[in-house]
């Protein structure tokens, strides 16, 4: 019997499960569960902060501008970008527009509700 090549193997279900894919490994749940409620609504509030002060901003700006405001470890760039996305689904910033990143591909720009 021949070993199945790439593309003969059957793809993961994309599935979620409190808040991860259900494909990812243990330690992503682990990592999940591991953030405080005040850590998360820390960086919440600082997001939608910025937002209010800064204007619209793409991603690559607003994970600029939090890392900034940090002096010791400062959150994970993944980490801005998913609580970006929570604060959106809650309703608290919303899309404004296009914008382009640093190396010039469209990106969504964001503004305080």
């Amino acid at each position: 019997m021949s070993q199945p090549s790439f593309f003969d193997v059957p793809r993961a279900r994309n599935s979620i499960r409190n808040g991860k894919l259900r494909r990812d490994p243990e330690e992503s749940f682990a990592a999940a569960r591991s953030l405080s409620d005040e850590y998360v609504t820390h960086l919440q509030g600082l997001i939608v902060a910025t937002l209010r002060i800064s204007g619209p901003l793409t991603d690559e700006e607003l994970v600029e501008r939090i890392r900034d405001y940090y002096d010791d470890a400062p959150p994970s760039d993944s980490s801005i970008r998913t609580r970006r996305a929570e604060v959106a689904r809650e309703g608290l910033i919303t899309r404004a527009g296009t914008s382009e990143t640093t190396r010039g591909r469209a990106c969504a720009l964001w503004r305080a509700v």
